[in-house]
Parts: structure tokens; C-alpha cells; sequence
């Protein structure tokens, strides 16, 4: 799909052009900066804008061994992740604790990684991690 924009930056009283054209397609998401009078700052061109990939989890320990939140925050961080939304849960005969959150990561590869120290912790009853598709 292509798109394009055209309008005027103001400098001052002066109107300056802008004509801005958008691909989407296919592939690792991507940027190019055309037409800057100085060169420097196309030096931010190409891969710098990354996609951040969101995922719901959602993490189920036995009432008396949960994880510390602290220590589950830095876990994700450790893994790449950053977390959008948190809620807790208990279920209802109150022996099983539950986080769900919304994580975000810029590496597809973190999803893998964070699934397999997941399954290798002790005391985790159940893990899910589903990337949302936004």
C-alpha cells in the first residue's frame, strides 16, 4: 500500500513544503529520510525504527510460592520486555495466584527466550504467552 502527504512546515512567516510518502509492505519494519539539506541527520536512516511486538501473559503459582512482583518486573526487563498493563488475580477456592499482563518487546527471539526460562522455573504452575497482532 503507498501512500502520500503533502503539506507545509511554517519557518518563521515563510511556508516550507513537506511532501511525505508512505510503503507499507511486507518484511522488518524500516525507515528512510530523503531530501535533508544536511547529511548528519540521515545517519538515523534505515533500521532505527523498530515494531514493538505486544503479547498477552499470563503466569499461575501455588498461592504460598508466588513471585515477588519485584523479581517477575525484572525478569521481564532481563528478557527484553516492558510491561504495558498488570492485574492480579486469585482464583476461587484461593490456592493459585495469578499475574496477567500486556508485555512488549522489539525481538520476536525474546518471545522464545522468555517461554523457555519460564518452563525451567520451579513453582510456576502454568504459563501462557500469545502476541496480540497489533
Amino acid at each position: 500500500m503507498f501512500a502520500r502527504v503533502t503539506t507545509v512546515a511554517f519557518e518563521g512567516i515563510e511556508a516550507r513544503p513537506i511532501d511525505v510518502q508512505v510503503q507499507i509492505g511486507p518484511g522488518l519494519p524500516a525507515f528512510i529520510v530523503v531530501g535533508l539539506p544536511d547529511k548528519a541527520p540521515s545517519a538515523g536512516s534505515g533500521r532505527g525504527c523498530r515494531a514493538i511486538i505486544f503479547a498477552h501473559q499470563f503466569l499461575r503459582f501455588p498461592k504460598n510460592k508466588v513471585m515477588p512482583e519485584a523479581e517477575l518486573r525484572q525478569l521481564l526487563h532481563d528478557h527484553g520486555f516492558t510491561i504495558s498493563h498488570m492485574s492480579y488475580r486469585q482464583n476461587d477456592t484461593g490456592a493459585v495466584f495469578e499475574y496477567r499482563k500486556v508485555i512488549g518487546t522489539v525481538d520476536q527471539q525474546n518471545l522464545a527466550r522468555l517461554a523457555t526460562t519460564l518452563h525451567k522455573t520451579k513453582d510456576i504452575l502454568e504459563f501462557r504467552i500469545s502476541p496480540t497482532g497489533d
